[in-house]
C-alpha cells in the first residue's frame, strides 16, 4: 500500500512537472513563425527600393536614348583671344589694331554617334581692339559673355580624334572701357560706344586625347566672325564687326 502512494505521488509530481515545462518548451515554437515571418518584410522593402531607384535611372537613360543621345560629357576650357576688329569707315575712323586678351568656358557634348555631336559653350571673353589718333593711343577694352551653339564632327585618328565645329555665337557685353595714352597721361573712362550684344558666326578645329576611361584631353582653334556692328550708333557708312583667333584647351568628362 505504501509503495502504491509513493508510485502515484511519484506519478502526479512527473505530470506536473512534464506540463510546466512542456509548456516552456513550445513558446519557442510558437514565437519562431513570427520572426520568420518578418524577415520577407524587410527583404520585400530593400528590393522595391532597390527596383525604384533602378526604374528611375533606367527612365532618365531613356529620356536621353529617345533624343537619339549616345554619349553625355561635360567641360571646362581656357585660353587666349586675340582680337583684330574689322573696321569699314567713310568718316576716317581709325584703323584697328589687335588686342591680346584672355577667354575661359564651360561645355557640355552631345554625342549622337561617333562622328557626330552637338556643343553648346557657355565662355567669358575679353576682347577689343587699339587704335591711334594724333599722338593719341587709344584701347578698347570688351568683356563679353557668350553662348556658343556648335555643330561637331570628329572621325578618330588613333591614338587621337580630330574635328570640326561650327555654329553661331551671340554675346552679351559685360563691361566696356576705354584707356587713352599722350604724353606721359593715361586716362581710364567707362563707355558706350558699343552695342550691348553681338552675333558672331564661329569655325574651328581641334583634337582629343582619352586620358582615361571618362576623362579626355582637348584643344582647339577657332576664328570668330562677326555678324553684327560693334557700334553703339555708328555714323552713315561706318562699320566694326568682330574678327577674333581663339586657342582654347581643357579637359572633360563622361558622364553617360
Amino acid at each position: 500500500m505504501r509503495n502504491l502512494k509513493t508510485l502515484t505521488v511519484s506519478l502526479s509530481t512527473f505530470l506536473l512537472a512534464q506540463s510546466l515545462f512542456g509548456a516552456n518548451t513550445s513558446s519557442p515554437t510558437e514565437i519562431a513563425p513570427d520572426h520568420q515571418v518578418m524577415r520577407p518584410t524587410h527583404t520585400a522593402q530593400n528590393q522595391t527600393q532597390t527596383q525604384t531607384t533602378t526604374t528611375r535611372t533606367t527612365t532618365r537613360t531613356s529620356a536621353i536614348d529617345r533624343m537619339g543621345v549616345e554619349r553625355v560629357e561635360f567641360g571646362v576650357q581656357a585660353g587666349a583671344n586675340y582680337s583684330s576688329p574689322w573696321v569699314e569707315s567713310k568718316n576716317f575712323l581709325p584703323e584697328a589694331n589687335g588686342k591680346l586678351g584672355g577667354a575661359a568656358g564651360a561645355l557640355a557634348e552631345f554625342s549622337m554617334n561617333n562622328n557626330f555631336a552637338l556643343q553648346p559653350e557657355l565662355n567669358f571673353l575679353q576682347s577689343g581692339y587699339r587704335d591711334e589718333v594724333g599722338g593719341t593711343k587709344t584701347t578698347h577694352n570688351l568683356n563679353f559673355l557668350e553662348l556658343a551653339l556648335l555643330a561637331k564632327g570628329k572621325i578618330d585618328v588613333e591614338p587621337a580624334r580630330v574635328f570640326v565645329l561650327g555654329g553661331l555665337s551671340p554675346g552679351m557685353v559685360l563691361s566696356q572701357t576705354t584707356r587713352q595714352t599722350m604724353g606721359g597721361l593715361v586716362r581710364s573712362d567707362k563707355t558706350t560706344a558699343f552695342s550691348d550684344f553681338r552675333l558672331n558666326a564661329v569655325l574651328g578645329a581641334g583634337a582629343e586625347v582619352d586620358a582615361t576611361e571618362t576623362v579626355a584631353l582637348f584643344g582647339n582653334i577657332r576664328t570668330n566672325v562677326g555678324l553684327t556692328n560693334m557700334l553703339n550708333s555708328p555714323a552713315v557708312g561706318d562699320l566694326v564687326r568682330s574678327n577674333e583667333l581663339l586657342v582654347m584647351v581643357g579637359p572633360k568628362l563622361r558622364l553617360l
